[in-house]
């Protein structure tokens, strides 16, 4: 499963990210491919996890999937389910990913600490 390593991975970086003011982190927000390989809701579970070790119980782990979109070499533009279908414009398999093949931290939030 390597979700957990991901999630150890993000955790890290968002930790760092805050520096010290990682202990009052209240979100995480975490883009899915879905050309990435990586499963949203093993994602977050392992999420929760990771965060739950590091002492983070109330920071919400959000995870969203990102569809993929393709660029043919036919010029056409769409949504690709998986990379094993043709193009629907001209039945042609050579594309570029545009987007949906990495995994990303969309945003952190931290309470700010003013009353």
């Amino acid at each position: 499963m390597h979700e957990l390593a991901l999630s150890e991975d993000i955790v890290r970086e968002a930790v760092h990210a805050c520096g010290e003011r990682a202990s009052k982190m209240t979100a995480l927000a975490v883009q899915v491919g879905a050309l990435s390989s990586a499963s949203p809701s093993a994602l977050e579970f392992c999420l929760r996890a990771v965060l739950d070790e590091h002492g983070l119980t109330q920071t919400r782990a959000c995870v969203a999937c990102v569809p993929a979109l393709v660029r043919c070499v036919c010029g056409h533009r769409y949504q690709a389910e998986d990379m094993f279908a043709p193009c629907p414009r001209c039945g042609q398999y050579t594309r570029d990913i545009l987007q949906g093949r990495d995994v990303v931290i969309q945003y952190v939030e931290v309470e700010d600490g003013e009353d």
